[in-house]
This record gives structure tokens, sequence and C-alpha cells, in this order.
């Protein structure tokens, strides 16, 4: 169908495809283990309490952007934004408990209340940071998200201050908070293990049935390929429709099929298939 394309709908087309894919914001799959996050974030913010948890699945495996889409969600409720702050580190960027700590109290928006005071620990600092969010009692304080990526590296710091730390504000009385550790390996975590022995969450990208691979794998390009009904774009109506029967012809292709059969069976990672669709733009 391209061939039959004017420049100027080829450009449009191109740009519109490569937005669908690139720029998606939509985590594939996880439901129950997305359940499963947003259900202990909720339980944080409204019924103050705190809960930790290790989100581990290999690199591209949709960690990250199904943490973001649970809190984009979150986020649109007042009461959310309201009750609660969301704090992110980055195990390759706070290579140290100090730049960590500086993070959290920046993120928390408290320089200002911090400045020029003296604290003898790192407990102390964090105590007095979760102390400063308080308004009342438990249930009323407002409630902290730590998001750490790479969670790994945090366990290099030394003496892991961090962590510990972080575990033990989560086991007590104090400001409910949620630790959220994304872990691209496990073999690191001896030491931890036993603080998450009951709260692992493993995210195995795909299907855990090998046998729908195929049938996953189609659906996603179709998802990508097949172009909205609300499509912002230059492109006409006539063209959509034309690309759109294009795409739906394709994924019922014998030979391409057997084409999506073989990447299924090397790797169902979304990641994968969304650089070789982009790549494949260029083409057509």
């Amino acid at each position: 169908m391209a061939n039959n394309l004017d420049e100027n709908s080829l450009t449009d087309l191109r740009k519109v495809l490569k937005n669908n894919i690139l720029n998606n914001k939509e985590c594939s799959g996880y439901i129950k283990e997305k359940s499963e996050v947003l259900q202990l974030i909720q339980r944080t913010v409204q019924c103050g309490e705190s809960n930790s948890a290790l989100l581990v699945g290999s690199r591209s495996s949709g960690k990250t952007m199904m943490v973001n889409q649970i809190l984009s969600e979150l986020k649109s409720i007042s009461t959310f934004t309201k009750d609660s702050i969301v704090v992110k580190l980055h195990g390759l960027v706070h290579t140290d408990d100090k730049l960590a700590l500086k993070s959290i109290t920046s993120q928390m928006q408290l320089e200002n209340v911090v400045d020029g005071k003296v604290f003898g620990t790192f407990a102390e600092n964090l105590s007095f940071l979760l102390a400063c969010l308080r308004t009342g009692e438990k249930r009323t304080s407002k409630s902290i998200i730590f998001i750490l990526d790479e969670f790994d590296l945090f366990c290099f710091h030394h003496n892991q201050t961090l962590l510990y730390n972080l575990f033990d504000v989560s086991q007590s009385a104090q400001t409910p908070v949620c630790i959220l550790g994304k872990l691209d390996l496990y073999s690191h975590l001896k030491k931890l293990k036993s603080r998450f022995s009951h709260r692992q969450i493993f995210l195995v990208p795909g299907l855990a049935d090998p046998d729908k691979a195929l049938e996953y794998m189609l659906d996603r390009v179709r998802y990508y390929l097949v172009l909205p009904d609300k499509c912002h774009s230059d492109i006409s109506k006539s063209v959509k429709k034309n690309w759109n029967e294009t795409v739906n012809k394709l994924v019922k292709d014998k030979k391409f099929k057997q084409l999506i059969q073989r990447l299924a069976d090397i790797d169902v990672n979304e990641s994968t298939l969304k650089n070789i669709l982009v790549s494949e733009l260029h083409f057509f």
C-alpha cells in the first residue's frame, strides 16, 4: 500500500506510527501484578499501612512502565495527590546515602526546613524529614511512596544505611511509607531477602502460557500499527482505512505469522518488538 501514497502522506503515516510505537504508555499484560502493586499503594495512602515489595524482572520487561502507569492513574485522584508524596531514587544516580538523602529532601520540598540543621546520623535526618510531614495522628499523616530503581546498587552502599532505615520506617508506627524496589538481578539480595520473603512480585514478559506467545505478539503488532479512529493527524480517512485493512491482512498472513513465531520463540520482550517495528517503518 505504501507505494500508492504520495510523499507527504507517507511522511505523515510514518510519523503517526512512530509516535504510537515509541510514546505509548500503556503497560501490556501484568494484570495480576499491576493490581497487587496498586493495592499496596492504595492501602498505604488510604489506610495508613506501611508496605514494601520488590518488582523483579529482566531489563525492558515493563517494570518502570507498569509503575508509571499506576502512578498516573492514582494522580488523577485528587486525594492521592493531596495525601501522598512520590520519591524516586535511582541506583546509578544516587550512588551514596548522602546523595540519596539530598534528593529525598528536595522531592519532599523540605530544603528550607533542614537548612542549617545538623544531624548526628542518617536515621536522625530521615526521621526529621518524615516528622515534618505529619499533621497529627498516623492516619492523617502524609504518605510517602519510595520508588527505588536499580535496587541492587543500593545494596552496595556503605552499611546499606538508606535501605535499612527505610525498611525500619516501613515496619514502625511512623509515617506510612510504601517502598517499591525494581530489580533486574536477584543474586545480590541475600542479606535483604528475609525482609521481602512474603512480597516479591515477578514480571515475566509476554504470557505465562508459551502456546499463546504468537497470539500475544500478533495482538501487539496490530495494537501498534492500526491507526485509531480519533487520530490527530493530516492522514485522510481513505488512507487510514486502507492502511488498517492492510495491517489486518498482514497479521493473518501465513508467512508473517511464521516470522513472528520465530521472534516469539526467541524473545517476547515488548521493547524488542517495538524496536523492530520502528526500524521497519523506514523500508516502506
